[in-house]
């Protein structure tokens, strides 16, 4: 049984997309940043929400050929997300600077997801990440 709080969220919800990942996010996010057009080893976008929150996603199509920066995990819970098995991390330095987020790491294929979060609820960010899954990619015909 759904609880009330995700219930809620899931009925105001849009689904979102950012290259192969889909997602449902509540109404009141809004889009600030779209992908970089520049070459660029990521692409990025940003999404707000009332009371300065944030989430950031990040992917590479490869490995990233930069860390980003130093990161303290202050703690970490295991969780299921896009059919596959990864952390949450809230940390306390974060990209180099002190810095408290949320954070989840995703692969698919050769390429790599970070998500994180700004002011958002631990419960926020696992009723999002319940609900974070891979666009299936076409199995294309058997050759004859």
């Amino acid at each position: 049984m759904l609880s009330a709080a995700l219930l809620s969220v899931l009925i105001t919800a849009q689904p979102t997309k950012f290259q192969e990942l889909k997602f449902e996010l509540p109404t009141s996010w809004k889009l600030k940043a779209s992908p970089q057009v520049a070459p660029s080893d990521f692409l990025t976008s940003t999404w707000n929400a009332p009371g300065d929150k944030e989430l950031h996603i990040t992917h590479w199509a490869g490995f990233p050929k930069h860390d980003g920066g130093a990161m303290v995990i202050a703690r970490q819970w295991d969780l299921f997300a896009a059919g596959q098995k990864t952390r949450l991390i809230e940390t306390s330095f974060f990209q180099g600077q002190k810095s408290k987020v949320l954070v989840l790491f995703l692969v698919r294929g050769k390429g790599r997801y970070r998500i994180h979060t700004r002011n958002v609820s631990r419960r926020s960010v696992l009723s999002l990440a319940s609900t974070l899954a891979f666009e299936s990619v076409p199995t294309p015909p058997a050759e004859r």
